[in-house]
């Protein structure tokens, strides 16, 4: 029995002696506060993540790591269009395999008191089982619970920003270079490509700043090579759509960026991915509505917002690995017409390989793996994560 059956069922025990007798509870002096207007008392649970996308992967499988933030937008599903919108959340992986929540922002994104707000609460009944127990407060909407990873919070960017003495220290997507500016608000809607999820866009002048739900952009890190500027890249995503019935419900993220993994026979230095003629496409827009992209369109107004400039959309630059257990890493957005070298150096030999000879598009969910051997040939093969993460070669095996 794993500890989520036995936490559970120790639970369930103590419901039952409650309910018959119940005197105990009543005569207590520490019983419970009253329970919320909702009455679904439910959990969440994350399965084993079957994708290899965080840098504490174990082959093909990986699992997030205590303390790691989620977010969920929650939606109403008897309503249309932004209407459907209730509230973005902030959510705690713990080391039980549970979420637990900590922030509720509304549809206006201002922050909720946790546990006495109408939209979702902790549930205080169930307090003494564990804190990651809540209350959908509104008995009368029709839940849907859209979670998302990583989670971009405004108080987390902030607080990174002003810790950080250079641009090499900042984790979440953006274009800053040398300069970390006055670290205010201006420099972060200048700046930033990660933002929280928010019913609408918000003025580049209004914090906390938001960006629609159904156009979130998300894009990846061109310096990866820092775990947690790789796992920012990173975007999985999950949807529950709770029943009346109260309990545990289970969650499985899926991947919707591409991946690479090189390795090689000898020792591989200044590896590094680029176009730097036509560039690679390094955002795109995410519809929460619909669990689909949209290429993001391009504006030239010279106010236009960072993420809808052209060269932050697609972009000439090297985008730099992550190095992990002999192994390196590249999250990239999913794209058709794909085109890119892989550069790297052998005692002193400088290769450059041109992917697109094997490799014509990046697609959700797949792992491109790339072994070099020390003759600087490599072997391509394709790994789709879309059932369980076993490893099955579904594509191609060719030297390139």
């Amino acid at each position: 029995m794993n500890i989520k059956t036995l936490r559970h069922t120790t639970a369930k025990i103590a419901l039952a002696l409650m309910l018959a007798c119940p005197w105990v509870a009543s005569c207590s002096s520490d019983s419970p506060a009253a329970p919320y207007a909702g009455t679904r008392s439910l959990c969440f649970a994350v399965d084993n993540i079957s994708i290899g996308s965080r840098v504490s992967h174990d082959g093909y499988k990986s699992a997030f790591e205590e303390g790691d933030k989620i977010g969920c937008v929650i939606i109403d599903t008897k309503k249309a269009g932004d209407d459907r919108y209730m509230a973005n959340t902030c959510w705690e992986y713990n080391n039980d395999g549970f979420l637990i929540l900590r922030k509720v922002f509304d549809a206006n994104n201002a922050l909720q008191n946790l546990t006495d707000n109408t939209i979702i609460t902790p549930d205080a009944v169930k307090a003494a089982e564990g804190e990651e127990w809540i209350k959908l407060a509104n008995d009368e909407a029709a839940y849907k619970m859209l979670f998302y990873y990583p989670y971009t919070g405004f108080d987390e960017i902030k607080e990174e920003l002003q810790s950080a003495t250079d641009a090499s220290e900042i984790s979440y997507p953006n274009v800053i270079t040398d300069n970390l500016g006055d670290k205010n608000l201006d420099f972060i809607s200048k700046n930033y490509l990660a933002l929280p999820v928010g019913k609408t866009n918000s003025p580049s002048w209004v914090e906390p700043l938001s960006l629609a739900w159904t156009c979130y952009p998300t894009f990846v890190n061109i310096n990866q090579s820092v775990k947690a500027g790789f796992n920012r890249s990173e975007f999985m995503y999950a949807t529950s759509t709770p029943t009346n019935t109260s309990g545990t419900i289970n969650l499985k993220f899926s991947k919707k960026m591409a991946e690479f993994e090189v390795d090689c026979d000898v020792e591989l230095s200044g590896v590094f991915f680029q176009n730097a003629t036509n560039g690679v496409v390094r955002g795109r827009a995410f519809d929460f509505s619909s669990d689909k992209f949209t290429t993001i369109e391009y504006s030239y107004e010279w106010n236009a917002p960072i993420f809808r400039k052209e060269a932050n959309v697609i972009t000439k630059e090297k985008f730099i690995p992550h190095y992990h257990n002999g192994k390196y890493r590249l999250i990239l957005p999913a794209q058709d017409a794909f085109a890119c070298q892989l550069n790297f150096t052998i005692e002193g030999n400088q290769y450059s390989i041109a992917l697109e000879q094997n490799i014509t598009e990046l697609k959700e969910n797949h792992l491109y793996i790339i072994h070099i051997n020390k003759a600087g040939e490599c072997t391509i093969k394709i790994n789709d994560w879309q059932d369980d993460g076993s490893g099955v070669i579904v594509d191609k095996d060719e030297t390139n």
